[in-house]
């Protein structure tokens, strides 16, 4: 079974390509060429007997989150989507 994620992959081609064209219009950040995109990805399975699948109904983004996509953010710290409030669109 499948379900789909916004995935986000490394790469300086990528990160060239979304800074570039980024100027002319914020879509380069997201689509094939883009570092994120959305994708099919398998769905993990679960980590034993008494784990569950929850749905999830609705969800936030994080301010920092964004800043990442649009490649605004501090690379060398890891944690800072982890200490910032969420930011409401």
């Amino acid at each position: 079974m499948t379900m789909q994620a916004l995935v986000f992959h490394y790469g300086l081609p990528r990160f060239a390509f979304a800074k570039l064209f980024g100027l002319l219009t914020p879509k380069a950040y997201f689509g094939p060429a883009g570092p994120t995109r959305l994708e099919r990805v398998p769905e993990p399975p679960l980590l034993g007997d008494d784990w569950t699948v929850v749905r999830t109904a609705r969800c936030g983004i994080c301010g920092s989150d964004v800043k990442q996509a649009y490649l605004n953010a501090n690379f060398d710290n890891p944690l800072i989507a982890l200490i910032t409030f969420p930011q409401w669109t």
